[in-house]
């Protein structure tokens, strides 16, 4: 709950702006395996919105620890590199797998 939910709002207004985007510019933000990382998200109700300089080279997901699916492990064996971050009182720590 709380900031979490917050967190996860708001990544979910910018998956919005980038599927408006490319109507927008016609500039492409989806690419196939964005598309495939956002359905896999969304079919555990995790937020996931594409992202970086231009849109369109990586995802990212807000997924609450407490959430029982393992979001990881799905996106590993679709052979998608992933970094995890966790949020704490020292800041983002960046794990990579």
């Amino acid at each position: 709950g709380g900031r979490g939910e917050e967190a996860g709002r708001h990544l979910s207004a910018g998956r919005f702006l980038f599927r408006v985007l490319p109507r927008l510019t016609g500039v492409p933000a989806w690419s196939p395996g964005l598309r495939a990382l956002d359905r896999m998200a969304r079919t555990i109700g995790v937020a996931s919105k594409p992202s970086g300089a231009g849109g369109g080279d990586c995802a990212v997901q807000w997924v609450p620890t407490s959430h029982p699916e393992d979001l990881d492990a799905k996106i590993e064996a679709a052979g998608f590199p992933r970094v995890s971050l966790a949020s704490g009182a020292p800041g983002a720590v960046a794990e990579q797998s």
